[in-house]
């Protein structure tokens, strides 16, 4: 290939993002896996590293029980009172031959009726929070961290979006990382 990127490591990184947070935040696990508006109670036990590893999606003919994806669309319909983390590449953009910038989507969706949280707050706007707060500056791959910073990337935002017929609501929260 010579002097030119090959993007190998991008094939990784949506599961080093997974991982990450597996390892460095409970609440949002709890804010997934619990669906009721204590979610966030210290009552409510952190999850284990097995109930988190089992929400993510690996291809299962039915994806209602899992929280968390690779990829932006599912094929069949959910209706299920969750919330969901869908993580994927959105674009690459070359920087130069060697080197090249990819924006990353983190879609953070939820059913509407568990969206209010007990302490006046909403699921979706606390998991948002807590993504930006775990993954930004966070060493996802060899180059570089992942950041939220319009000076960085012009794509990083955080923007409202309604799903399957406004029933579930969320935020697609856009991140970069150097490559």
């Amino acid at each position: 290939m010579g002097n030119y990127n090959d993007y190998e490591s991008i094939k990784q990184l949506p599961y080093n993002i997974f991982t990450h947070l597996l390892n460095e935040n409970e609440d949002i696990w709890k804010l997934l896996y619990y669906t009721t508006p204590d979610a966030l109670s210290p009552l409510k036990p952190n999850l284990t590293k097995e109930q988190k590893t089992a929400m993510v999606w690996k291809g299962e003919s039915d994806s209602a029980n899992f929280r968390i994806f690779f990829q932006p669309f599912i094929s069949n319909a959910f209706s299920s009172e969750c919330a969901q983390l869908r993580i994927y590449p959105l674009t690459i953009h070359p920087t130069n031959s060697t080197n090249g910038l990819v924006d990353f989507a983190i879609e953070i969706l939820t059913h509407g009726d568990i969206n209010p949280l007990d302490n006046y707050s909403t699921r979706i706007l606390t998991l948002l929070q807590e993504i930006i707060k775990t993954l930004n500056d966070a060493e996802i791959s060899a180059v570089g961290n992942l950041f939220f910073n319009k000076m960085g990337s012009s794509y990083d935002m955080a923007r409202l979006n309604l799903y399957n017929n406004i029933s579930y609501i969320g935020y697609t929260l856009i991140m970069s990382v150097h490559v």
